[in-house]
């Protein structure tokens, strides 16, 4: 009897130790949180590994050190705490909102549906899985699903900056301008140091054509992180934009330093070069595209246009054709091939290709300058007349389309019609040579 008095006393002062003793899982898990708020995420993960040291069969450390290894970008390592937390209670809905947040990350969009959907399925009122599956759905390029669950995480949580911001994204894809930029006004309102929601308000500016807009905006990005590739991109077009291609360079040039894979800042790098007449950078920038992505027809048109610019007409017309390869549905690397075989006094080909630019896009004005370019050089007046009618239909405003019908009409013997073109192309021309060109065909011609 003694002895089970004993016993009962002893389990009663272990119980008393317990019931004293702090829940230091609970406290590591507080605390991790605390340091997760504050951004201190190597604290954080310090602090929930503690607790999953203390009790290996808590979800809810695995799952909030998955959520960190998010905030720092580190996916697989999400996945894996993530994959812990579900394993250990399947039906923790947290959990699977924050591996739908790692397989964004990589990009696995189907999967991040999935897991939204369960979190979804377990918690209806998570305002942030709706929101990761609209982001996911953004990214699958189902731009009206992707606002509709935008639309449920805000109904739910009017303070959910994320949905606004993912709902802009699609307005902005979709080109839906004005409700993009409300959209983004209202990510801002609710966190003015969100330096993504001003890179990409400055690129709805840039594409609006409001270019001191998105500098603006680019440059409060830029304020807020220095380390932002697309905010330098974005500042790059809108000075492509107003003309400022020495200024667009630069940009271009630190969005690729930050980011040395950034394929489309190499493109319009090289673009700008080729407006500056930088034909070997130009070449070298499109050459890197193509190393990148050697299926990116874009590229090869646009090495084989500043090829052709040098004269190397048969390095343009390889490039064109390996574009024409890999997108026979483009028009333009048909009509710069036109213009490359006419220009070798292939005119034959040039016109057949230019034909088949026009197929492809029959508003295309300048093919159909060119090609009636090529119908005179062949002699054909009469084709040459209607592309340039053609192109005059299309772009009343086209004065090289003027002066190139004027000198068709002077071949026919139509003076009066040669030179009202002449004054015509004087009239609309931006182009001083050529304006001047058109003043001596006029004084030849007795005007």
């Amino acid at each position: 009897m003694k002895n089970w008095i004993r016993l009962i006393l002893i389990l009663g002062v272990l119980m008393l130790t317990v019931a004293c003793l702090p829940n230091s899982s609970s406290e590591n898990l507080k605390q991790g949180d605390t340091y997760r708020d504050q951004k201190q995420w190597d604290g954080a993960i310090a602090e929930y590994g503690k607790a999953i040291e203390r009790n290996p069969g808590l979800a809810a450390a695995y799952s909030s050190r998955g959520g960190v290894y998010c905030d720092k970008g580190q996916w697989d390592k999400a996945l894996g705490d993530c994959n812990k937390a579900i394993e250990l209670d399947p039906r923790y809905a947290q959990a699977y909102a924050n591996r739908a947040r790692a397989y964004l990350g990589k990009l696995q969009f189907d999967k991040a549906i999935a897991d939204a959907s369960k979190a979804i399925e377990l918690n209806p009122k998570m305002a942030m899985a709706y929101t990761y599956s609209g982001q996911a759905y953004y990214g699958t390029g189902d731009l009206d699903k992707a606002i509709a669950d935008c639309d449920k995480a805000i109904s739910l949580d009017p303070s959910a900056t994320q949905a606004y911001f993912v709902r802009a994204l699609c307005y902005h894809a979709k080109g839906q301008f004005s409700e993009a930029m409300s959209d983004y006004d209202k990510a801002i309102e609710l966190n003015p140091k969100m330096a993504m929601a001003y890179a990409n308000r400055g690129r709805t500016f840039q594409n609006m054509g409001q270019f001191d807009k998105a500098i603006a905006d680019c440059n409060k990005a830029i304020e807020l992180d220095p380390r932002m590739p697309l905010a330098y991109y974005v500042r790059g077009l809108a000075h492509t934009g107003k003309g400022e291609f020495t200024e667009a360079i630069a940009d271009y040039g630190k969005a690729i330093e930050l980011f040395p894979g950034y394929t489309e800042a190499y493109l319009v790098r090289g673009l700008a070069q080729g407006r500056l007449g930088q034909f070997d950078e130009a070449i070298a920038d499109f050459s890197r595209v193509i190393e990148l992505n050697p299926k990116m027809a874009v590229a090869y048109t646009n090495r084989g246009s500043v090829y052709q610019a040098k004269g190397q007409l048969d390095k343009a017309i390889n490039d064109f054709a390996k574009a024409i390869e890999l997108e026979p549905k483009l028009a333009l690397p048909y009509a710069n091939r036109g213009v490359a075989y006419r220009d070798k006094g292939m005119i034959n080909e040039g016109i057949a290709d230019l034909s088949k630019a026009i197929e492809l896009d029959p508003k295309m004005v300048l093919a159909y300058v060119n090609r009636g370019l090529a119908y005179q050089q062949s002699g054909d007046l009469e084709k040459a007349l209607a592309d340039y009618d053609k192109a005059i239909e299309l772009y009343p405003k086209f004065a090289f389309a003027y002066y190139s019908r004027g000198k068709v009409y002077e071949a026919l013997k139509q003076v009066d019609m040669a030179v009202a073109d002449y004054k015509k192309c004087a009239d609309v021309s931006s182009d001083s040579n050529l304006t001047q060109k058109a003043q001596e065909e006029l004084k030849r011609l007795g005007q």
